[in-house]
């Protein structure tokens, strides 16, 4: 679209994974009676040592200490690629996602519903947070599609690694089968027409 966005707006996924992962791995504790530590020390330390975060957060620093210029060389490789394994990834997640379709219960119909219904409220959170803050139109866009967003990198490895009785084939579920095409064919152009009218 063209709007005008801020250089950190690329920093967001990362900054949302983060509280979304420690949010998921207490209220399971808390709520499953689990018998693991619940202390926020020790679910922020495991949280912060899961894979997908590592390479999140890596990521991020790796960049800053190298720069645009120093990032050049190795540029084709993690840009230019970039795309072609997340088209692989995505069709594995794809895989996840239907072996849970087999399984299918209709009381399972909850999934669905959570899934198709929480973007519309997060994308308002989304909007007015941007919005208040006074970040530039693009930037505020993304803000809302990120936190209208479900993961379906980071949290669900690390939710793996923490908690392996999680059924992370309704997890893939809900965030790509549900939120994700709800979001890509009607939720941006929804938040986008949202966004002008509050600007």
């Amino acid at each position: 679209l063209g709007l005008p966005s801020a250089p950190q707006t690329t920093l967001y996924l990362v900054l949302l994974e983060m509280p979304a992962i420690i949010t998921g791995i207490v209220l399971y504790r808390k709520l499953a009676a689990d018998t693991r530590p619940t202390s926020l020390g020790a679910v922020v330390s495991e949280a912060l040592t899961s894979r997908g975060v590592i390479l999140l957060t890596g990521g991020v620093i790796i960049g800053l200490l190298y720069g645009e210029q120093g990032l050049q060389p190795i540029s084709d490789l993690f840009m230019d690629l970039f795309k072609g394994f997340l088209a692989l990834f995505l069709l594995d997640m794809g895989l996840c996602t239907a072996s849970y379709l087999r399984e299918w219960q209709p009381q399972q119909a909850r999934v669905l519903v959570f899934g198709a219904v929480a973007p519309w409220l997060l994308a308002w959170f989304g909007l007015l947070v941007g919005v208040t803050l006074g970040l530039p139109e693009g930037s505020i866009l993304l803000l809302a599609v990120l936190t209208a967003s479900a993961s379906y990198i980071a949290a669900p490895a690390a939710i793996r690694a923490a908690i392996p009785e999680a059924d992370v084939g309704k997890a893939m579920f809900a965030s790509l089968g549900v939120t994700f095409p709800i979001n890509i064919i009607v939720g941006i152009p929804a938040y986008h027409e949202l966004l002008k009218r509050l600007l």
